[in-house]
């Protein structure tokens, strides 16, 4: 019986490449609910306003090596919804782009929506990714008036105006 045996530094390589590349299932700064930067470090965490487990006002930046700016940001995208954010749009070029994300709170009381916005700047030694987050009031959606009159349907008004300029020919 012939045994094999992994030379301890190929055994870590594969191992570090393993738990690297499969997936991170960590896709938020642990005890928030802000979502990672894909392949960046997490370098500083400041929380202005609220706490950094629910951050109002703050900045969060992520370094490391970024080759696209905007492909950075739509590989976030997922990490984001995953957290409970929506896109709201993405706008820039490969090398600076931003990204603006929205977050609607059920549980707050105030009639305020939380609001990230992603500035990558690419570099392909240092990149940064600087999330920053302010908010602003939430839309009100308007409501019917119980008490006001249904409007008439344009189409309707429209058949009225046509029947009542036709005349039969030969009439004057």
């Amino acid at each position: 019986m012939t045994s094999y045996r992994i030379p301890r530094t190929v055994f870590l390589v594969l191992l570090a490449s393993l738990s690297a590349g499969c997936g991170n299932p960590h896709r938020q700064v642990p005890g928030t609910d802000i979502p990672k930067v894909p392949q960046l470090e997490l370098t500083k965490i400041e929380a202005t306003e609220g706490s950094k487990s629910r951050m109002i006002r703050g900045k969060v930046i992520f370094e490391g090596p970024i080759f696209d700016a905007l492909e950075r940001i739509r590989w976030s995208t997922g990490n984001f919804e995953h957290s409970g954010w929506t896109l709201e749009s993405i706008t820039g070029t490969p090398q600076k782009g931003t990204g603006i994300f929205f977050k609607d709170s059920k549980q707050d009381s105030a009639s305020i929506e939380r609001v990230a916005t992603l500035v990558v700047t690419a570099n392909r030694r240092k990149g940064t990714a600087v999330l920053e987050f302010s908010s602003r009031p939430r839309p009100v959606e308007k409501q019917p008036d119980p008490g006001a009159k249904p409007e008439a349907s344009s189409d309707a008004n429209a058949d009225d105006v046509k029947s009542s300029s036709t005349k039969p020919a030969g009439s004057s």
